[in-house]
């Protein structure tokens, strides 16, 4: 739910998991509003995986504008000032470590309107500290 701004604005259903599947088989894992409260990003899952998808939804229209983003399960993220990218936590691809996916986390980063393969790597890899690489789907 969401309360348009000014005296007395009107609440509205900004994001309904059972609106987008009937069946109850999907579910709003974590949402994160941005800095602003302009968008919101949001992962959901369905067919109880657990293994979220990450969209970000306009917060004044309620149209998707950005994603999704997939295997961002449990994924923690942080909003940059303006709203325009976010930080987050994605595995990498699991076809690279087969049965290990779960242990295989990095820090990205994503712009919002570019592809996630082209997010940024910034944190994870051979667990060493900070660095900078392309390609979302490593």
């Amino acid at each position: 739910m969401v309360r348009d701004p000014g005296p007395g604005g009107a609440e509205r259903v900004l994001l309904d998991p059972h609106a987008l599947d009937p069946s109850g088989r999907t579910v709003l894992d974590a949402w994160q509003p941005s800095l602003e409260g302009d968008l919101l990003a949001c992962q959901l899952s369905r067919n109880g995986t657990e293994n979220s998808e990450l969209s970000v939804i306009d917060v004044a229209t309620g149209k998707t504008v950005d994603g999704p983003v997939d295997r961002v399960r449990k994924s923690s993220l942080g909003w940059l000032p303006g709203g325009r990218a976010f930080y987050y936590v994605r595995p990498l691809d699991p076809r690279l470590n087969p049965g290990e996916e779960r242990h295989h986390r990095r820090v990205w980063l994503h712009r919002l309107g570019t592809a996630p393969h082209t997010d940024v790597l910034v944190f994870g890899e051979g667990g060493r500290g900070p660095i900078l690489q392309r390609g979302g789907d490593r």
